[in-house]
């Protein structure tokens, strides 16, 4: 048989068919379509009603909307005198609005952990003083 220094042996064609065999079949498996976690079709739209005294909402949803009116959010203040005063507020696509404060040291402590997958829900009292608060964080509330 004639020397022929860049034919493959047979055994090593086979070999390199095999890797390229493998090679197509880990490409169309890892190659797959990625899916997003699960997600709320209509965002989580701010909702307020004064009369019952309390607000709603996603704030990415809020971002999102197709409307430039809605928002919702809380914050914290800390005073020159040393007081921490916390506050939450929102206003729907209808320009309903809503706020309450507080100084009660965990309802402070929740409203700084708000971020943009949040979901917010509060209730106030005649003062406007917030009587009860939620903070939900979820990747469901980032749409």
């Amino acid at each position: 048989m004639p020397f022929m220094p860049f034919m493959p042996s047979r055994p090593r064609f086979a070999i390199l068919r095999s890797a390229i065999r493998f090679g197509a079949i880990a490409t169309a498996v890892f190659a797959a379509p990625a899916f997003a976690g699960y997600s709320y079709d209509t965002g989580m739209e701010v909702r307020v009603y004064p009369a019952s005294s309390y607000a709603y909402g996603g704030l990415n949803s809020a971002r999102r909307s197709s409307d430039a009116v809605q928002y919702i959010n809380c914050n914290t203040n800390r005073g020159p005198f040393g007081g921490t005063l916390g506050s939450c507020n929102a206003r729907d696509r209808n320009g309903v609005s809503a706020s309450c404060t507080t100084t009660d040291p965990l309802a402070i402590d929740m409203m700084q952990s708000v971020g943009p997958s949040s979901a917010v829900f509060f209730m106030w009292d005649a003062s406007g003083v917030c009587s009860y608060l939620s903070i939900t964080h979820s990747s469901a509330y980032t749409n």
